[in-house]
């Protein structure tokens, strides 16, 4: 029911957005269902470095191999159920096709520039091979039907990892990943969490509801935000040997959320954030 609410939401969206001002030129108007993406893509010359077409209710994309100098890619909120062969487009630093009714996406670890993955709110069941995207800094795949995700190995560039909303029972190696600092992965079936210590700059997880029993070692981490509420997690959470340092505080006597940890690094945005919830318990 959710997932209906929220499909029917995103059509909605694009069919507010999806209007005249969005869809014509000063020489030619064009109702988005009449965009003829054919003549538009035939008629731009071949070294652009930047091509939107995003809101035009596309069912499909040309081929765009002759676009050899392109680097950004923005086809969201249409009705793609795939995406044409990318590989010749070596400079592409940035894929933004969330929106759609993607299905599966080209294959990527061809794309050495490539930055950004924006694919929320498609039909994905899974990712093509990743491995060795070096430069890869955001991987966005929220709300999507992923049940496992490729190897993570060489994504050393990484930030941020979003996997929220799929149906992802485990998450693969994320040990090299020395430069995460963001991890969602709530609202999946996970029972536990892969190993990471390591990961030196993460700062937020978002893990809440999954079916985790135990979290794994988390001490030394910089750690703003944890929510671990809505899972199978004992009342009382060891997530390190030393917790004051950490500045870690389970919150569950404050407020009525289960399993819920909240992580600050200043103390005082801490007691000022308890006191709120004192006041909100009462």
């Amino acid at each position: 029911m959710i997932t209906f609410v929220f499909a029917l939401l995103r059509r909605l969206f694009i069919w507010l957005f999806c209007n005249k001002s969005k869809c014509e030129t000063e020489s030619e108007p064009k109702e988005c269902t009449d965009f003829d993406i054919e003549s538009y893509i035939s008629a731009l010359p071949d070294d652009i470095v930047r091509l939107d077409v995003s809101f035009k209710r596309l069912n499909h994309l040309p081929d765009l191999s002759r676009f050899t100098n392109l680097q950004i890619l923005i086809c969201h909120s249409n009705y793609l159920t795939s995406l044409p062969d990318l590989s010749r487009l070596i400079y592409l630093e940035e894929l933004i096709c969330h929106s759609n009714n993607l299905t599966m996406l080209p294959a990527l670890n061809c794309l050495p520039c490539l930055k950004i993955i924006d694919c929320k709110y498609n039909e994905l069941t899974s990712l093509p091979e990743l491995a060795g995207l070096s430069k890869l800094r955001k991987l966005d795949c929220y709300f999507n039907r992923l049940v496992y995700l490729p190897e993570m190995t060489g994504l050393t560039e990484l930030h941020e990892l979003n996997v929220a909303r799929n149906r992802l029972t485990s998450l693969p190696d994320l040990s090299e990943l020395q430069q995460l600092e963001y991890l969602n992965c709530y609202c999946n079936r996970l029972k536990s969490l892969p190993e990471l210590s390591a990961l030196k700059k993460l700062s937020y997880i978002y893990c809440y509801w999954n079916q985790l029993t135990t979290l794994p070692e988390l001490s030394g981490l910089p750690l703003i935000h944890l929510h671990t509420h809505w899972n199978n997690l004992p009342e009382f959470i060891t997530v390190g040997p030393n917790i004051t340092q950490n500045e870690i505080h389970n919150i569950d006597r404050f407020v009525k959320c289960k399993h819920r940890i909240m992580c600050f690094k200043y103390k005082k945005q801490l007691m000022h954030w308890l006191i709120q919830s004192q006041h909100t318990a009462k």
